[in-house]
């Protein structure tokens, strides 16, 4: 396997049943896999019985040839070559008819410096995914999930979404190879309540704000938005917040409700 790519392949299998569990798949579903490998999570998830259609994501040449051999009889699974970052929202947007308003999930073990570009082409898909099940490093997975006092651009971005949880906890020899970090799996569902403010105004506020996350929020809303930090100081102060207050000091509602103070 080319180490180049960045795959470690998962082979713990009450892990692999716990992913599977954690996807919901029922009739009808469409599950989009990342990184496949071997399939050792695809096997699982087609074990299930549900007639879903299945598509795997693999940029591997050698594995692509793999996959194909060994699903080769399967009706209800599509390998498809190529970069995921570039697959996937293509093919969204192909079965955007099918997979009624929404209902399709995302899973995968994915090479861990492509996160953070992949989780921002996922925020991008329409519609979004009803669930997304990925491993990913584990210190990326604890950052996304972080409370007030830790809260970071990442989990910020992603609560816009999403309501995220760590689901487990992985050995490095879970992996073959093993990687040389830990690793996580985060569940992220689709949040069932509505943010009070627009897409927009929301990711250009929290870009100003964490800009530099050592500064206050007053320097650097005046900084990236021009915001008079008296303005800043008062819309703390309404929310029982220092006027030192830095931007992990928020968490997602303290976030929506400050931004609601300067709409």
């Amino acid at each position: 396997m080319p180490r180049k790519l960045g795959q470690h392949f998962f082979r713990h299998s009450p892990s692999l049943k716990k992913i599977t569990s954690a996807l919901e798949i029922k009739n009808g579903d469409f599950i989009f896999e990342i990184g496949p490998g071997h399939g050792e999570l695809s096997d699982f998830l087609i074990s299930t019985g549900a007639e879903t259609s299945f598509f795997l994501l693999e940029k591997d040449k050698k594995l692509v040839s793999f996959l194909k051999n060994k699903y080769a009889d399967s009706k209800n699974i599509e390998i498809i070559e190529g970069d995921a970052l570039k697959t996937l929202p293509l093919l969204v947007e192909k079965h955007q008819l099918k997979i009624n308003g929404g209902d399709y999930k995302i899973a995968g073990n994915i090479p861990y410096y492509l996160t953070g570009r992949l989780f921002r082409i996922i925020s991008g898909l329409h519609p979004l995914p009803k669930l997304v099940v990925l491993t990913i490093q584990k210190e990326v997975a604890e950052r996304i999930c972080s409370k007030r006092g830790n809260f970071n651009l990442l989990s910020a971005s992603i609560l816009f979404f999403w309501d995220p949880q760590v689901i487990l906890r992985l050995k490095r020899g879970d992996f073959n190879p093993p990687p040389e970090v830990d690793s996580a799996v985060i569940l992220l569902k689709k949040s069932n309540t509505p943010p009070i403010i627009s897409e927009s105004t929301y990711f250009s506020f929290i870009r100003a704000a964490f800009k530099q996350p050592r500064k206050t929020l007053t320097n650097n809303l005046f900084s990236g938005l021009k915001i008079p930090k008296a303005t800043t100081e008062k819309a703390l102060a309404d929310l029982n917040l220092s006027a030192l207050s830095r931007p992990e000091d928020l968490d997602f509602p303290l976030l929506q409700k400050l931004i609601k103070l300067f709409s």
